[in-house]
């Protein structure tokens, strides 16, 4: 992740050496996070990785629910298949301050 103090610019479409910026930027409030993120280009719709390499998603307070759907249909083939379970939570915003709360929604 890089932590920046500015909001980066998205430009469309968007050139391929810039393409995974987007993804690697943060505000410095979340430094203390330390987080990895995992991106990868959009050249097929498989991609390999070892099987323990992703451990938990968090979906944030405004994750669309249609992603959210299609990640957990994901997630019950990875279990078909044998594979090692990943641990799904979901981002809530607290309705009076500025809390988030993080949960398990099964």
């Amino acid at each position: 992740m890089t932590y920046t103090n500015k909001f980066p610019t998205l430009v469309v479409p968007v050139p391929p050496d810039l393409a995974q910026e987007y993804y690697l930027q943060k505000s410095n409030d979340w430094a203390y996070e330390k987080e990895w993120r995992v991106v990868l280009p959009i050249n097929s719709c498989s991609v390999v990785l070892r099987p323990r390499v992703i451990s938990s998603v968090i979906f944030g307070a405004r994750a669309d629910p249609e992603n959210f759907d299609a990640v957990m249909a994901l997630l019950e083939e990875r279990k078909r298949l044998g594979k090692p379970s990943v641990k799904v939570y979901r981002a809530e915003l607290d309705d009076e301050g500025f809390d988030i709360r993080i949960y398990n929604p099964r």
